[in-house]
Order: C-alpha cells, then sequence, then structure tokens
C-alpha cells in the first residue's frame, strides 16, 4: 500500500492498537530514543571531544543509522554548560557557512559583512567571550559528507581558535561514509590529521531488534504487540538499519490492522517486505 494510504490510515491504526503516537515514523524522534551499543558509543565520542576540548571529532554511519537521532540527542540531553550551532545544509561556500553559523550564535552583524576575514574574526571574539563566560563553544555539522572541499577546510582555520590553556571552539562532524573518503584527500590532510576522535555507528545487532521494538512500542502506548517469531525475519531484512526496520514495521502494523489481529506475527512481515520490495 503506498505512503499516502498509510497516512490516511494512520489514526485508525493507531486507535486499532491502543497507540497514541506512530512509534515508526522516519523522522529523527528522540521521544523514541534506544540505547544501543553503538548509539552508547557515539554518544561518548560526542563527550570525550567537548570535555577534553579536542577540536575536532567525527561520527560517521551508513544511511538509517541514527545519526541525526544521536545528533538531536546529544543536543538535549548534553551535561555542558554550552552554546552551540547546528549545520543541517552544509552544501555552501566558506563565507556562508561562517554567515550560518555565527546566525545560529545570534551575531547578528555578521549578516551584512561580506569579507571572510571579517566574519572570521567576529567568530573568534565570540568564542573568546563565551571561554570568559565559561560555556564551551560547540558546532555540530550533519551531512558533513556534503561539504565542499573549500568548506571543509576553512573549519580547520576556525580551528585555530585557542587559548595558551585550551580549544577555543569544538567541531563535531556528522556524515555519511562519504565524508572519511572525502578526508583522504591529499589537500584535506591537515584537517584529517586534526580529527582525534572518530566513530562510525554501526547497525542494531540482532539481539538488539527486539528490545528495540519494544522500547519504541512500549513509549507509543501499545505495549508488547508482536509474536517473538517475527524477530529473526525483521534482522535478515533490515540488517539491523533503524530506518528499514521502521520501514517495515509500520507496513506490518498496516497488515495487521487488515487482519484484524492485535499482535503482528510473521505473516504480516513476510506481506511487509513484499510491500517494500514492490516499491523499489
Amino acid at each position: 500500500m503506498k505512503s499516502q494510504e498509510l497516512i490516511l490510515l494512520n489514526e485508525t491504526i493507531l486507535d486499532f492498537f491502543g497507540m497514541r503516537v506512530n512509534p515508526f515514523t522516519n523522522t529523527p524522534n528522540i521521544e523514541f530514543h534506544y540505547e544501543s551499543r553503538s548509539f552508547q558509543e557515539g554518544y561518548s565520542a560526542i563527550y570525550y571531544v567537548i570535555s577534553r576540548r579536542l577540536g575536532f571529532g567525527m561520527i560517521t554511519g551508513e544511511v538509517g543509522t541514527g545519526k541525526t537521532q544521536l545528533l538531536r540527542y546529544f543536543l538535549k540531553n548534553s551535561p555542558f554548560h554550552m552554546v552551540s550551532a547546528v549545520v543541517l545544509n552544509p552544501l555552501v561556500k566558506p563565507r556562508d557557512l561562517l554567515k550560518l553559523i555565527l546566525a545560529d550564535f545570534g551575531v547578528k552583524e555578521a549578516l551584512k559583512v561580506r569579507q571572510i576575514s571579517v566574519l572570521i574574526n567576529l567568530l573568534y571574539d565570540f568564542t573568546l567571550k563565551k571561554a570568559q563566560e565559561g560555556e564551551r563553544v560547540v558546532i555540530f555539522i550533519d551531512e558533513a559528507q556534503d561539504l565542499p572541499l573549500d568548506t571543509l577546510e576553512s573549519l580547520r582555520l576556525i580551528s585555530n581558535f585557542e587559548t595558551e590553556d585550551s580549544k577555543l571552539i569544538d567541531i563535531i562532524l556528522v556524515g555519511q561514509p562519504e565524508l572519511e573518503e572525502n578526508l583522504k584527500r591529499y589537500e584535506l590532510r591537515q584537517l584529517d590529521q586534526r580529527i582525534w576522535v572518530r566513530l562510525r555507528l554501526r547497525p542494531l545487532d540482532m539481539d538488539e531488534v527486539e528490545p528495540y521494538l519494544v522500547t519504541r512500542f512500549e513509549k507509543s502506548g501499545a505495549g508488547r504487540i508482536f509474536d517473538n517469531f517475527i524477530i529473526g525475519e525483521v534482522y535478515n531484512f533490515s540488517k539491523g538499519i533503524p530506518r528499514l526496520i521502521n520501514a517495515l514495521m509500520e507496513r506490518a502494523l498496516l497488515s495487521a490492522f487488515v487482519d484484524d489481529s492485535k499482535i503482528i506475527r510473521p505473516r504480516h512481515i513476510k506481506r511487509a517486505i513484499e510491500s517494500l520490495m514492490g516499491e523499489r
């Protein structure tokens, strides 16, 4: 069944299963946060970079492994007294990236500036002021594999901001594995050498699929509404990638609803797989 029909049936399906919200939307909703082992490692990696003021950290992962979810969760639950800028669309030139960052920090005068050197000075003054106030300054860049090479190199210049004691700014790059390949280019070797912490998010292991589903269903208000026999099929199809699990389970809910079944069974997973494969 097409996605438009899924949306039209959504409220009815939620009521049928006793859910207040759809637990398997593919938006990075931290309400449905599940701490897989890889997620915990990713959180710890970001924490370590900022706590030690190392300057650069990098989180990579295949599409659908939860990179943006991790980023949003950290921003919501950060233990640090920090100010942060989040860049979600990094396909920009160096000057525009600096403007985006300064705008996120609330430095309004940057909007009228055209010279990169002036923008860099504005950012330096901001980070120095925040350091004197006891605040950490962190830039998070999502989809960082899309950063043009000259924009990536400009980040190295920003990372030079420091006092005698520590870095004034930390930069967390979050992106697909292509980011790792980009950084291997000869012209980016200096930037690559400055990335102290690198972590690649992994898909869920098979033993994490069941608690992942339980967490999602419980937080939606439904409780455990699936047969244990579906776990292997869900894992085999999705390879543990949360986005694929979500897409599969949303269609399985629809299949169970059509069957007038309050429990998701292997036959519903089979139909959901057929539905997804038919859309490819």
